[in-house]
């Protein structure tokens, strides 16, 4: 178990991302001086990395000894495709769909029905 102050582990995530970009940004991305190109996967670093701040595990404030112990345990034991839909959800535009697709389906009212 990590025995350092939550403050520092945030510190030092957040400190790890920005080595790895700079890291990055040393090795001649190609890029005119004052610009920083990234792939794609780099650009989506950081807004993981600061998902991963705003979970239960590492957020500051009054959260719940078992709450934290909990959410820790649930990001340790997720794959890297749950992971990455827990910290980023996908969102889809409800704006714009057609009535067929936002009825519900019969399917669900019968195991609705199954289960009572």
């Amino acid at each position: 178990m990590i025995e350092k102050p939550l403050k520092e582990i945030r510190g030092a995530l957040i400190e790890k991302c920005v080595d790895i970009l700079a890291a990055y940004r040393k090795t001649g991305s190609g890029s005119p001086p004052g610009q920083l190109v990234m792939p794609e996967t780099l650009k989506e670093l950081s807004m993981y990395v600061l998902a991963l701040l705003k979970t239960r595990a590492f957020r500051g404030g009054s959260v719940a000894s078992d709450m934290r112990v909990h959410s820790m345990r649930l990001l340790k034991s997720m794959g890297p495709a749950e992971l990455q839909l827990y910290l980023y959800p996908r969102i889809l535009p409800i704006h714009n769909m057609t009535e067929e697709v936002c009825q519900p389906s019969p399917l669900i009212y019968l195991n609705v029905l199954i289960c009572d």
